[in-house]
């Protein structure tokens, strides 16, 4: 036992000799020797010891504004005001449909003075301005009144200001206010909008703060790529007085309308209006026994219903509703009332195949004068269809073929050998739609060409109402 313990005393004295053999050996390496030095030169007031830099007249300067100095007081005496020039640079401006929001992108320059930042440039080396993070100096509280994020007021980006030696305080940050504007979508996708930025001290009244316009500093740069046309700006000081404050409160108003430039609307909303209304008229120049009808007039409602189902996601429910969603919204329902006119025509053109007289309402409309000399053809010179001519086996004219219009009968053909009249048909080979067939077939057609005329004349409305 007793020489177990003398085996791990010795153990212990070893590895104390090593520990200090390496210590004594690393106390003069170079590594050893630069450590020493900084230690050394980094302590303040060292006497005797080289200091790696001295302050500058910069560092001195700072020190001694910022010494004792509170950022959250106005630096001022309580009865003065502190006069903020504000103006402002717009960059780049959007808009937000869906939340009825305008975001402005710009430079918000203030400048103000500082009562406790003055010094005598002589005894600083002549430095007459000198630059200072923000987050160390008293900034004045100039918030956003209409602001569309109330619970977000960090608008500024991260600049230093820059002070003079009189005092003056100069600060350029760059900023981004999201603002509550009224809009108005009549005219979209072409629309003119015309939003306000409200800007003034939040917590300190007119007494205490009064900002003024920098009309010399307010501008517009040359806005970065956007769908948005800025075509008037306005700028104008106003004082507010609230009920439960008898003191003034001042703000700034800057009133911007803007204009939506993007061509790319024309192709994508425009054009394709256009063309449905032209696909919607085609379908009146085809026959009124043409079944192509339906198929045209399905395909156009489906375009139609596809764009309504495009603005409503698109678009927010406010209380203008768009011309252009009217116009879709008009074509739909002219596409109604054309359907339901091929149906009316195609029931009138199957009454040929069994017809039954006309009554004499509908008869007195075809016989109407304007009916017989422009919209409603002659009743014996209409043509018959394919199945009219395999129903009916054609006419026969003097030279033995068929044709599917009546042919010139010749006197001999009408009047008998006995001198009196022979009445029509002749023979089997003289066919003739009889009267009440002929009637319902101009009937249509004159409904037919009526219902075109009065398509025209809607279309024609809609693009003045809505383009005009």
């Amino acid at each position: 036992m007793i020489a177990k313990r003398f085996l791990d005393l010795g153990m212990v004295v070893i590895i104390f000799l090593a520990l200090l053999k390496c210590s004594s050996s690393l106390k003069g390496s170079k590594y050893f020797m630069l450590g020493q030095q900084l230690s050394t030169t980094a302590r303040p007031g060292g006497d005797g010891v080289n200091r790696l830099w001295d302050p500058t007249w910069t560092d001195r300067l700072k020190t001694d504004l910022l010494k004792s100095y509170d950022k959250y007081s106005r630096p001022t005496e309580h009865q003065n005001i502190t006069t903020v020039y504000l103006s402002l640079i717009l960059l780049h401006v959007s808009l937000d449909y869906s939340k009825s929001e305008m975001a402005l992108n710009c430079w918000l320059p203030m400048s103000w003075q500082d009562e406790k930042l003055k010094w005598n440039t002589s005894d600083y080396n002549g430095i007459s301005r000198i630059n200072i993070p923000q987050h160390e100096i008293w900034l004045p509280d100039i918030l956003a009144y209409n602001s569309a994020h109330g619970n977000i007021i960090d608008y500024y980006g991260q600049t230093s200001t820059i002070v003079k030696s009189d005092g003056s305080v100069l600060w350029v940050p760059p900023s981004r206010f999201t603002v509550f504007c009224t809009l108005d979508l009549t005219y979209w996708p072409y629309d003119q909008q015309t939003c306000q930025l409200r800007l003034g001290s939040w917590s300190y009244d007119g007494n205490s703060i009064d900002v003024q316009l920098d009309k010399a500093k307010s501008s517009i740069e040359d806005l970065e790529v956007s769908e948005w046309k800025v075509i008037d700006v306005s700028q104008k000081r106003f004082v507010q007085y609230y009920h439960h404050c008898p003191e003034p409160y001042v703000e700034i108003i800057f009133s911007y309308t803007v204009k939506k430039e993007s061509p790319a609307f024309f192709y994508t909303i425009i054009f394709p209006a256009i063309v449905t209304m032209m696909l919607t008229m085609s379908a009146f120049w085809l026959p009124p026994e043409s079944m192509e009808r339906f198929i045209l007039n399905g395909i156009c409602a489906v375009i139609a219903v596809l764009f309504l189902i495009y603005f409503s996601i698109k678009l927010p429910i406010m209380v203008h509703t768009p011309l252009i969603v009217v116009f879709y919204s008009t074509v739909l329902g002219l596409m109604g009332v054309s359907l339901g006119i091929f149906i009316a025509m195609d029931n009138l053109r199957k009454q040929e195949s069994h017809p039954k007289p006309i009554s004499r309402l509908l008869s007195s409309i075809a016989d109407f004068r304007l009916g017989q000399n422009f919209l409603r053809p002659s009743p014996y010179s209409t043509l018959l269809n394919s199945d009219e001519r395999s129903k009916f086996g054609g006419i026969r004219t003097p030279s033995g073929g068929a044709t599917g219009m009546p042919s010139m009968i010749s006197n001999e053909n009408l009047i008998g050998k006995k001198g009196k009249p022979q009445p029509y048909p002749l023979s089997a080979d003289q066919t003739f739609l009889k009267p009440s067939s002929n009637e319902w077939r101009s009937l249509a057609t004159l409904f037919h060409k009526i219902s075109l005329v009065a398509h025209v004349l809607m279309y024609l409305i809609i693009l003045i109402k809505c383009f005009y």
